[in-house]
């Protein structure tokens, strides 16, 4: 099952397969379906002759980041990481256990190679960790059926340097409000282990003198993070160690664009296309100051 598992040659697993096992590309872009979806590798890499993967993941909160990020640089050292958050992330939300059991799922099959990983699948259930020591198969129970579609068939979808295009577009007539709720996190406290994560995170990159940049990347509807005690959060440690913040979440050149987005939260592959001209923009200004636009 372990020997499938990594056969994988597409799909949400070969993602995180390169990430963790082989990449050693200059940009490396980090975050959840935003990060995956919004972000053009191959555009990128062209633009600022740099080589880059896009190792985002959907349905994958700030941990995955941090604990696949620190396994990367056990291997090799990117000049530039692109960390995409949604302040929220940074908060202590309601849903934050079954994000965290799925995360859990998602890692699990690499703990036997990569042991530190097991600090952060503890966070979901710290049983966890004796299930697989009693049983190497456990990891691996969910993943058989995409296993054999990503490693043997060329059914399911792909994945361009990490960058998973979508298409279609929003009905501005009918799509009058977010499907994804208030996502601004006003309401909630911060998750200190999160924050203190990233922290961690900032001075991993400082220590081996890559350059991180963090983004809020687009959003259809503005969205308010003004109120937000993880958004405050975000912009001080990003202030205190001189790190690069970029808010898109009210730029102009996307906000109620409904040909640029698939759903309210995702562009699709035109506004990503634009988007990740951005992006490029900034990689090759090479400010390396703290920007919040």
């Amino acid at each position: 099952m372990e020997h499938l598992f990594y056969k994988q040659y597409h799909g949400d697993n070969y993602v995180s397969i390169y990430l963790l096992e082989k990449a050693k590309d200059d940009i490396m872009i980090l975050g959840g379906s935003r990060a995956s979806h919004n972000y053009n590798a191959s555009l990128i890499e062209d633009s600022t002759k740099m080589s880059c993967f896009n190792g985002g993941r959907d349905e994958m909160i700030f941990y995955y980041s941090a604990a696949t990020l620190g396994e990367v640089y056990k291997r090799t050292v990117p000049k530039v990481v692109i960390l995409d958050l949604i302040p929220s992330e940074l908060t202590k939300s309601p849903g934050i256990k079954l994000a965290l059991e799925h995360m859990a799922t998602v890692l699990m099959p690499f703990a036997h190679r990569h042991p530190d990983l097991l600090k952060t699948i503890a966070l979901a259930d710290d049983k966890l960790s004796l299930k697989m020591w009693v049983s190497h198969i456990y990891p691996y129970n969910s993943t058989i059926a995409g296993s054999i579609q990503n490693g043997v068939t060329s059914l399911g979808h792909y994945t361009v340097k990490g960058y998973e295009p979508l298409s279609g577009v929003i009905d501005s007539l009918t799509y009058k409000k977010s499907v994804w709720g208030d996502i601004s996190g006003k309401e909630l406290l911060n998750d200190s282990n999160a924050i203190s994560k990233l922290n961690n995170l900032i001075c991993l990159a400082k220590q081996h003198q890559t350059r991180m940049i963090i983004t809020v990347s687009p959003f259809y509807f503005p969205v308010d993070f003004s109120n937000s005690a993880s958004y405050l959060s975000l912009k001080q440690l990003a202030k205190e160690n001189n790190i690069e913040l970029y808010d898109f979440s009210h730029d102009p050149r996307f906000l109620k664009k409904p040909e640029l987005f698939y759903d309210d939260i995702h562009l699709n592959n035109q506004g990503a296309t634009l988007f990740s001209g951005v992006i490029a923009t900034i990689i090759r200004e090479n400010k390396g100051n703290n920007i919040v636009q």
